[in-house]
């Protein structure tokens, strides 16, 4: 609206048009990667604001779970590897981080190649990435027609981050 009362109303109509394409593209490339808590005295886990913040919510410290709410193309990658790196860097004792695949519809083979890489990054530090709650068909059918798991060294598909974090152990 400043924008059509300071410019001619083309003008502004464009700039307006292309600050919401701005946006559009920040929102995008920045989806929803939040780490889950687990509640106390049971195995349920969960996104901060969906449970009772009067709960001493824990993280363990050698365990990061990540929810990521997109697609892994390469647009959104570049976030979701910053986050899994923000983690390793800020956790010292750090040593497996889960990804709950549970709302990752798809991924492109520009993903793969850098699953791979970041895995190795990871490798580096001692830390593991496994990948749960594969439950999209799509998702799960490049999952196995990549061989993701195998090239992260992950043996089986875990059902749960619960299975997941007791093998580990």
């Amino acid at each position: 609206m400043l924008m059509i009362v300071t410019f001619r109303i083309d003008i502004g109509v464009m700039f307006g048009v292309l600050l919401s394409l701005l946006h559009s593209v920040f929102i995008i490339t920045r989806p929803n990667c939040e780490e889950l808590f687990r509640e106390p005295n049971c195995d349920h886990w969960g996104h901060r604001s969906r449970l009772n913040p009067e709960d001493n919510l824990s993280t363990e410290e050698d365990v990061a779970v990540l929810h990521f709410s997109a697609p892994l193309y390469f647009t959104t990658f570049s976030y979701f590897e910053e986050r899994i790196l923000q983690l390793a860097n800020t956790r010292p004792l750090l040593h497996l981080i889960i990804i709950d695949a549970s709302s990752i519809s798809d991924m492109d083979l520009t993903a793969v190649d850098k699953i791979e890489v970041l895995s190795q990054k990871l490798t580096h530090r001692n830390v593991t990435l496994v990948f749960v709650n594969i439950e999209h068909p799509r998702f799960r059918r490049l999952v196995e027609t990549t061989n993701l798991l195998t090239i992260l060294g992950q043996k089986t598909e875990y059902s749960s981050i619960e299975v997941a974090i007791s093998a580990h152990h």
